[in-house]
């Protein structure tokens, strides 16, 4: 990770978050040097850096460029990050590519404005698409996480959030996904929300793992868990499968 915790660290869900919130930045040419060392002394072939948000901007292009400089986007090394929409412009993306990226994730929790509002994303849905279509046109790969479960959230927002999903998936903007259950994780705002609305169902601690819902919701917790299924289930969609196969190919 170049990035201890996370830049922006509002999410309401996350621990990157709260009035302790600190974050520290490693150097962009330190950071090069890492990548570097790892690919001409060590042979790595495949570097993924999980800080909670990578650069932006500036650094983001500046880092891109030092990795082009030395070659290292020639020595059959891909890189990967984590990012939030509306981080990135094109002509960022158009020369991350250019640098081997390739494995970008992506928070999109929800389908609906509503629910990225009270989770302070800071994003809205409809800046979704042309971010996906910027990372896909230079040949990025969009991976996907999302949530359900909110204590809040309705039959109807969560149908569109599978819809959007899927919309999303057979139209060849995103290549991967995962889908978890949102679990208020102790220290966090989301956390603090659900013991002031009286909706957390366990205060045992081993409960907190995501494996199933602890918060109350608007509807039986088991269409929840049945929308983690429909999600995953684009897997076996035909259009899905032959976007794989043309891109495995083509890769």
């Amino acid at each position: 990770s170049v990035i201890r915790d996370c830049m922006f660290g509002k999410c309401t869900f996350c621990r990157y978050n709260g009035p302790e919130l600190s974050f520290s930045k490693m150097s962009i040419t330190k950071s090069v040097d890492e990548y570097e060392n790892l690919i001409i002394n060590h042979g790595v072939k495949e570097i993924f850096d999980d800080s909670g948000v990578w650069y932006r901007g500036s650094d983001a292009r500046k880092f891109a460029n030092g990795i082009i400089k030395r070659g290292l986007n020639k020595k059959n090394c891909y890189f990967g990050f984590n990012t939030r929409f509306e981080y990135l412009d094109e002509e960022t993306i158009k020369l991350l590519a250019e640098a081997n990226f390739r494995f970008v994730l992506l928070g999109y929790e929800a389908a609906d404005n509503e629910t990225l509002k009270k989770l302070n994303k800071g994003y809205q849905v409809q800046h979704v698409e042309k971010c996906l279509k910027w990372l896909t046109k230079y040949g990025l790969h969009p991976h996907l996480t999302i949530m359900v479960g909110y204590y809040w959230q309705t039959k109807a927002q969560l149908d569109l959030t599978v819809k959007e999903v899927k919309n999303i998936m057979i139209r060849g903007l995103a290549r991967t996904l995962q889908v978890t259950l949102c679990t208020p994780l102790d220290f966090t705002p989301y956390h603090q929300e659900c013991i002031d609305k009286k909706v957390l169902l366990s205060k045992e601690y081993d409960d907190h793992d995501m494996s199933k819902l602890i918060v109350k919701t608007p509807i039986d917790h088991s269409y929840y868990y049945k929308a983690v299924k429909d999600m995953y289930s684009i897997a076996f969609h035909p259009l899905y499968i032959l976007r794989q196969i043309s891109f495995l190919l083509k890769f």
